[in-house]
């Protein structure tokens, strides 16, 4: 069963920041797919586990970012 958590994020401002959140979270185990939204800054998380919202956070902040 996959799970889907929605991660509000501060400080994207064009599609190499998105590429950046992109490919963190998506390196994350258990990760089928990301789908990041710079007009919503926000990215979609589904994955075959539950993730925790610590590790959301620590993949957005590698990538330089802020989680609201």
């Amino acid at each position: 069963m996959s799970t889907t958590n929605v991660v509000e994020i501060e400080g994207m401002k064009c599609e190499g920041c998105v590429a950046n959140v992109t490919r963190e979270l998506s390196a994350l185990a258990s990760v089928e797919s990301v789908q990041v939204s710079l007009e919503k800054n926000n990215a979609t998380v589904t994955s075959a586990s539950e993730i925790d919202k610590e590790q959301l956070s620590s993949a957005v902040q590698k990538a330089g970012f802020k989680v609201k």
